[in-house]
């Protein structure tokens, strides 16, 4: 079958409902919440699938494959593919971002929306144990208005925090003017970009965003759960600090994330000394990462009895 461009001055909608063949007897509007599958995606998904219970999966091609998704984001979005790391979630992302904010001093407040989706609500409610004053700010007109969040912030903000457009309402959020005023305070911008990325042009909103999180499963019309997008602008890598241990993408921005640093888990020390420092900080070692960490350390020693020092698993 010829698809063409969609797009051109020839293209016809219904080219584009051919590939999904849920649409063959209905008309979705559900995309919001999960895109549908298109042929293409569930034939690739059917094979890995037979491939793996068959022969075993193959974890290098696996991870060919998210460089590739993580590269056609990047062009999506009009950005660099190194400044993006795999999440499995919003919620996670927004978790990671929440746990660079350290113990507040009188006065630290972030702000969010009041009616924001969960995922990018709650992360940042449990910052009130760090001692955060979190200002929550009423919808208007179905969203966030520029006013509105711009009486909550003050010198003391650290992060500024909602949806690119909402999901319960559809309210576009204005990101200029809202990122004007947290950036003038030296705040984080986080966007929530769940409804924007893959039904909107996303590329003149990123100067203008500190961290840009959207999910697999909606207008980037991949509909599997437990995969998404995190942009982190070139500024707040080198402002984040790395305190999580198993994160996909060793190179471009979560390799600069987990970049080792004096004070930073490193992974690549031995799992003894990991351990003290991660405690000395005040963290915990996962019991995933300690199978790991063990595991690697029992190889590496066996490896140089021959001569042998395998790399790093991931």
């Amino acid at each position: 079958m010829t698809v063409r461009r969609l797009g051109s001055p020839t293209a016809d909608i219904r080219d584009a409902r051919r590939l999904f063949p849920a649409t063959a007897n209905r008309a979705y509007f559900n995309t919001a919440a999960v895109g549908l599958a298109s042929g293409r995606f569930a034939e690739t998904y059917h094979r890995f699938i037979d491939e793996w219970a068959t022969a075993g999966l193959d974890f290098p091609r696996a991870e060919r494959s998210a460089e590739n998704a993580r590269s056609a984001v990047a062009r999506l979005m009009g950005a660099d593919a190194s400044d993006f790391a795999l999440i499995p979630s919003v919620s996670s992302a927004a978790g990671l971002v929440a746990a660079q904010l350290g113990q507040a001093r009188p006065g630290d407040n972030v702000v969010i929306g009041q009616r924001e989706y969960s995922s990018n609500h709650f992360p940042w409610r449990q910052l009130v144990d760090k001692g955060y004053d979190v200002r929550q700010v009423p919808f208007r007109n179905g969203g966030l208005e520029p006013e509105d969040v711009g009486e909550r912030i003050n010198p003391s903000t650290k992060l500024v925090a909602f949806s690119g457009v909402q999901s319960a309402t559809g309210h576009r959020s204005d990101i200029s003017a809202i990122s004007h005023l947290a950036r003038n305070v030296g705040a984080i911008v986080f966007v929530d970009g769940s409804q924007l990325v893959g039904a909107l042009p996303v590329a003149h909103e990123l100067p203008r965003v500190d961290v840009l999180v959207a999910p697999d499963h909606k207008f980037l019309l991949n509909a599997g759960r437990g995969m998404g997008y995190c942009y982190l602008s070139p500024a707040v890598q080198r402002r984040f600090t790395p305190d999580q241990r198993r994160l996909e993408g060793r190179r471009g921005a979560i390799g600069q994330l987990l970049r080792p640093r004096d004070d930073a888990v490193n992974y690549r020390v031995p799992f003894r000394q990991l351990d003290q420092l991660a405690r000395r900080n005040g963290q915990r070692v996962r019991a995933y990462d300690l199978r790991r960490l063990r595991a690697r350390d029992h190889l590496r020693a066996q490896s140089r009895a021959h001569d042998h020092t395998p790399g790093c698993p991931g």
